[in-house]
């Protein structure tokens, strides 16, 4: 309808029911107030459940695969500071009108918090039965040579590891620092890759970069 008038009379003549746009204006009102209604939802859990280790029973499943006890229906997302995995000890932590956001539990991030912060802490942990795809990213130091490049990806082609971003540079010390970015279901498949591409001639240190 272009007008107000448009749908009174609409609804006046049977075409729109009242049902119809009571359903609509509970969409427009939930997606207008979906920040304001997910921080009602972390505040009435932050009063309920108190310090680390009170949260209720309750066990919630999420698509992203991860386990949250004690939240039901809130978002999480996973922290690019640390890009956590399966298979990485992981904690949540309650924010302000963003849901819950899941860290590695080494994150230095994690570790910068506060005391007064613990009761914002929830228990989290990896749902086993789905297997979803994460983000994971090495870097790899070695003295430059030829076929350099080339070892490293057969390593993670053999492997049958996506690698979704690549980025090769070479410093001052001729020293190549390779960053390559993984699609990776569990911690093993990065953790294997590492193994193997320590033993390549030169590599001075292979770890999964943070940023």
């Amino acid at each position: 309808m272009n007008t107000a008038n448009n749908l009174y009379a609409a609804v006046g003549n049977g075409g729109i029911t009242e049902n119809q746009i009571v359903s609509r204006l509970k969409l427009i009102y939930l997606e207008k107030n979906k920040d304001k209604i997910e921080l009602e939802k972390i505040e009435s859990l932050e009063k309920n459940a108190g310090l680390f280790g009170k949260v209720p029973s309750k066990v919630e499943k999420h698509a992203s695969g991860v386990i949250i006890k004690g939240i039901d229906n809130v978002k999480i997302r996973f922290s690019k500071c640390c890009n956590p995995v399966p298979g990485d000890a992981i904690v949540g932590y309650i924010t302000r009108g963003r849901g819950v956001s899941i860290h590695r539990a080494d994150c230095t991030n994690i570790h910068d918090l506060n005391d007064t912060d613990d009761q914002r802490f929830i228990e989290v942990e990896w749902d086993t039965e789905k297997k979803a795809t994460f983000l994971s990213e090495l870097q790899i130091k070695a003295l430059d040579r030829p076929r350099l490049l080339q070892e490293i990806t057969n390593l993670y082609a053999d492997a049958k590891l996506n690698a979704i971003s690549l980025n090769l540079r070479i410093n001052k010390e001729k020293v190549a620092i390779v960053d390559i970015g993984f699609e990776i279901n569990e911690t093993k498949q990065i953790e294997d890759l590492m193994k193997r591409i320590r033993r390549l001639d030169g590599v001075l240190e292979v770890y999964r970069n943070k940023k």
